[in-house]
């Protein structure tokens, strides 16, 4: 079922709600980007997941997450883990609060990537489109990438391990944008820890639903194409 890209379009604001940007303290009167995370909910928790790599050599306390249009705070969480695993390369914290500017999604809509996918998401903040206006303000820009599960997933990464991981196709030129224009896309530093969908539409092209089916983790820079996820059954 080929989905028209309008439908693309007016689907991904839905889901870029979840998508959260994860900053660095460099002192107590600047920041800047550093990632992208996933904000979740399962009950009445409360959970923000990102790629390990984002924040592994960060003390919590800098990292900053935003309260407001102007302004972040400190990560609260109540707990956290990661794994070393390079295939996974996944960090999960536990927040004491919901966080206001972001809706989460619910840990039912968390499944694994079906084999007849019609379309798969890619979402995430990366680094070239954030801009400075000063010290204290940042403006982020959000890009999704509309792309396909590829095979032989190791012949493309170092670091591969089916049980752990997919690879999605990314090519950066001739990508229509939001505009109807074919523009090139920016590397996709920024957007690690971003989240993977997968939506469902019905037979008339509406969205009836969508799950968070990955993580990205890394894209291979020497071929400036392919970005590896992980599998969301290890965050579950």
């Amino acid at each position: 079922m080929k989905i028209p890209f309008a439908v693309h379009f007016e689907s991904i604001k839905m889901i870029a709600k979840h998508s959260v940007p994860i900053l660095l303290a460099i002192n107590d009167h600047d920041f800047q980007f550093e990632g992208t995370g996933v904000y979740l909910r399962k009950g009445t928790r409360h959970f923000l997941v990102t790629a390990n790599h984002v924040v592994q050599t960060i003390e919590p306390n800098r990292i900053l997450l935003l309260t407001d249009i102007d302004s972040a705070s400190s990560i609260q969480a109540r707990s956290s883990i990661a794994t070393s695993d390079e295939n996974a390369d996944i960090a999960l914290f536990e927040l004491l609060q919901p966080l206001t500017h972001f809706s989460p999604i619910d840990y039912k809509d968390i499944c694994d990537l079906t084999d007849d996918a019609c379309a798969i998401y890619m979402m995430g903040f990366p680094a070239t489109r954030i801009s400075r206006k000063n010290r204290k303000h940042i403006e982020f820009e959000q890009r999704f990438i509309l792309t396909k599960k590829v095979e032989s997933g190791d012949q493309h990464f170092e670091h591969f391990d089916e049980r752990t991981n997919f690879v999605c196709d990314f090519k950066k030129k001739k990508v229509l944008n939001g505009n109807g224009q074919i523009v090139t896309f920016p590397d996709p530093y920024g957007m690690s820890g971003g989240g993977v969908f997968e939506p469902s539409y019905s037979k008339n092209n509406v969205l009836s639903g969508y799950t968070l089916v990955g993580i990205m983790t890394v894209w291979n820079q020497r071929q400036k194409r392919y970005i590896r996820c992980t599998k969301v059954s290890v965050l579950r």
